[in-house]
Parts: structure tokens; sequence; C-alpha cells
């Protein structure tokens, strides 16, 4: 009698409970799953926002640098800005709609492109405008361009991502 006393009171785990703490686990392993989803789409999407940042500012650091080391500024309205630097015609310009260019001549007429932006930013709109100047024949004139971006891929729902930036030159001309 002794010995079936002993052994009623060693229990196990009954199957209820291993199903419900299987259900627990399995709720608790669904939401920290969730979690993690989650948090690495903002990451990518957070990532994809500073890469048309980055190249927003390298195309700005590239025409800024070009206008700055112009001998003489041809003309700089609407979507295209025209620049001679050592007798080579470079012009900065929207191509194709939807990326920006640096173009360089020989003659005027017959460009080449030696920069175009990436395939995963879309550029909205490029601008460039006269800014204020110095005195009224426009010797010293600033550039004022804008730049207006999004992402190509449109799940990730990145617009408007917008550079705006002056320029002063010395050798601006019409």
């Amino acid at each position: 009698m002794m010995n079936l006393l002993l052994f009623k009171t060693k229990k196990g785990y009954s199957l209820v409970e291993v199903v419900v703490s299987l259900a627990i686990i399995a709720i608790i392993i669904t939401i920290l799953f969730n979690t993690v989803l989650i948090t690495i789409r903002i990451s990518y999407k957070n990532f994809a926002r500073s890469l048309i940042r980055e190249e927003l500012s390298e195309i700005s650091t590239l025409i800024s640098r070009d206008v700055r080391n112009a001998d003489q500024i041809l003309s700089c309205t609407g979507s295209a800005c025209e620049m001679v630097r050592d007798g080579v015609i470079i012009r900065w310009t929207l191509c194709d709609s939807v990326s920006v260019c640096r173009q360089e001549s020989q003659d005027g007429i017959n460009y080449v492109n030696l920069y175009q932006t990436l395939d995963f930013i879309i550029i909205n709109l490029l601008n460039f405008e006269n800014g204020f100047g110095v005195d009224e024949n426009l010797a010293q004139r600033n550039i004022v361009f804008t730049m207006v971006a999004e992402h190509s891929n449109p799940d990730l729902s990145i617009s408007n991502v917008i550079r705006q930036q002056s320029v002063s030159t010395r050798n601006f001309s019409r």
C-alpha cells in the first residue's frame, strides 16, 4: 500500500498542460517574429532614405564644384546649367526625365555623359535659378538649385526628399 501511495504522488505533466504551454510559446514566438519583421522593414526604409539623401548630397557637391571652378557661366535657368571650364562646356541637366546627368562637350553640339544618378533614385525636379548678385552687371552672382527626389521602389513610399543649395560664383555672364 505504501508503494501505491508513493507511485500516485509522482505526477507528470498532463496533455492539457503541455498543449497550453506550447500555445503560449507559439504566441510569444509569433509576436517576436512580427516585431523583428517590422524592425527590418523600418531599417530598410531608413537605409533607402539615407541613400537618397547621400546621392542628393553628392550631386550637390559635384554641381557646386563645377560652378565654383567654371571660367564662365553660360546659362543656369530651368532644368539645365551650362558653364565653361578650360575650354570645355559642362552641362548639368535632367536627362531621361528621371536622372541628373553631367555632360561635357568640346564643340557645344555633341555632348558625352560623364555622370548619371543611380537607378534607385528618381529625380522629379531639377531647377536652376539666378540668385542675388553683388552688382547690377551680374559679375558676381549666386546660382540656386533645387532637387526633389524619390525612391524608385513605390512600396517604400519615400518621396519629396528635397535638396536646395546656393553656390556663389565670380564668373557669371550672359
